[in-house]
């Protein structure tokens, strides 16, 4: 089949998703599954960065991006799927649940092939996504009523999207244009609960988390990708860990 995208101008980089807690409605959650999960992981280094560097000029833009699959992000939802159910003590769905469901799915098929929209991201960054699961973007474009007949095949009373963007922290001054130096990514997390019966969004927050302690170095143009997405986890599970302590239905 033949691909048609229209990619649609997000400031995810840089998006809030401010503060909604509805204890009411989350108490009456008791099973949810995560239909969505990003990571927007800057790159260490690349070509226009190097001649960037030497003609002084910035080459950060913008540019469509479609979602990577990549199985360094698959722990990254088992990660969530665990802290969620242990701090609500809902039933989540595992990610083999999830991706494995029929109307799952067919859902995923259709928002990535055929006409669908991608967002516009900053070059510096790529779009990561577990594998077989769906970026956030591609939740929040679609229509509650889609979400609730999903919801309703899925077995859940609340679905859940997260978007982290894992920025890499090089203040190496000049070194950093080229990849040198070393890197102390943190994450911003924006983290959403929808009922799914609703449509209305009842936990909505965002973290800043904290710079990861351990740190990676750089040479000219090489990077240790393992090492980068080992840290990427890391910074993410540090934001995550911030939201929880305010997703509390225990109360």
């Amino acid at each position: 089949m033949k691909r048609l995208f229209i990619f649609v101008p997000v400031l995810l980089l840089a998006a809030c998703a401010g503060k909604t807690v509805k204890k009411e409605e989350l108490a009456k959650v008791k099973k949810a599954a995560i239909i969505g999960l990003e990571v927007q992981q800057q790159k260490s280094v690349s070509a226009g960065d190097i001649v960037g560097a030497a003609l002084k000029t910035n080459k950060n833009g913008a540019s469509p991006h479609l979602r990577q699959e990549s199985s360094h992000i698959d722990p990254i939802y088992e990660d969530a799927a665990n802290k969620l159910a242990k701090q609500t003590g809902w039933k989540v769905l595992t990610i083999e649940q999830v991706r494995n469901n029929p109307a799952y799915k067919k859902f995923f098929d259709e928002k990535t092939h055929g006409f669908h929209q991608g967002a516009i991201l900053n070059d510096r960054f790529d779009l990561f996504a577990p594998t077989g699961v769906l970026d956030s973007f591609a939740i929040m474009t679609t229509k509650h009523e889609t979400l609730e007949e999903l919801a309703k095949a899925l077995g859940v009373d609340a679905v859940v999207y997260a978007s982290s963007v894992v920025n890499l922290n090089n203040n190496s001054g000049w070194a950093s244009m080229v990849g040198k130096g070393e890197y102390h990514p943190n994450s911003n997390l924006n983290f959403y609960v929808l009922d799914a019966r609703s449509g209305e969004k009842i936990f909505v927050d965002s973290a800043n988390g904290p710079k990861v302690e351990e740190g990676a170095r750089n040479a000219v143009g090489i990077a240790d990708v393992d090492k980068l997405n080992d840290l990427a986890r890391t910074a993410t599970a540090l934001s995550l860990d911030m939201v929880m302590k305010d997703l509390n239905t225990k109360e």
